[in-house]
């Protein structure tokens, strides 16, 4: 009995290094699993935020950029860069997605510039957009004149956010259209 403790005060038998390498060898790969898993779940939030924020803060410039409007219309194509007129108190544009590198960028055209809405912020993200009158004609008299409706959609690596707003065109501008819904809006301002 006594040599049996000499034997047991020397260290540990194989059979208990076996058993502990096997545990600490499961709590190393559930902790690289639980680490795995919040690093792939941070990527994916990640780019679900910077597609909502580029979405959201088109949403938001093409409102700023259309709701002072004294005309507008609703277009299938893009017309001619040079037709559009600029005088010394108003300024023709022309909102729009121009595909650029494969990637479709929120574009405001005049007569003489082109212009990033997003700038360089969101260059990695493909961009489509229609618009549409948000109450059709036939609902009530004069009732779709003065809202503009309009679809975003922000397209990055497979994954994708949609977005539709209507902006209220202060100067009750006649919202014209040749077409039901249209991926070009061209509209006046006052410089």
């Amino acid at each position: 009995m006594n040599e049996l403790k000499q034997i047991r005060e020397k260290g540990f038998t194989l059979i208990e290094m076996l058993i502990a390498l096997v545990l600490v060898s499961i709590l190393i790969f559930l902790n690289y699993q639980y680490f795995h898993s919040v690093n792939l779940t941070f990527d994916i939030t990640n780019k679900q935020s910077e597609l909502q924020w580029a979405t959201r803060l088109a949403k938001i410039k093409i409102e700023k950029e259309v709701k002072f409007a004294k005309s507008v219309e609703i277009l299938s194509s893009i017309p001619d860069q040079e037709s559009l007129n600029e005088t010394t108190s108003e300024i023709e544009k022309v909102l729009c997605v121009e595909v650029e590198d494969g990637n479709g960028k929120l574009e405001v055209l005049t007569h003489s510039s082109s212009t990033n809405l997003l700038g360089s912020s969101a260059d990695s993200i493909n961009m489509s957009i229609s618009f549409q009158k948000a109450i059709p004609d036939y609902v009530g008299e004069n009732l779709g004149n003065s809202l503009l409706g309009f679809e975003l959609e922000s397209i990055k690596n497979g994954e994708s956010y949609g977005l539709a707003s209507e902006v209220h065109l202060y100067n009750n501008p006649a919202i014209s259209a040749t077409v039901a819904s249209g991926t070009v809006l061209r509209y006046v301002v006052s410089k």
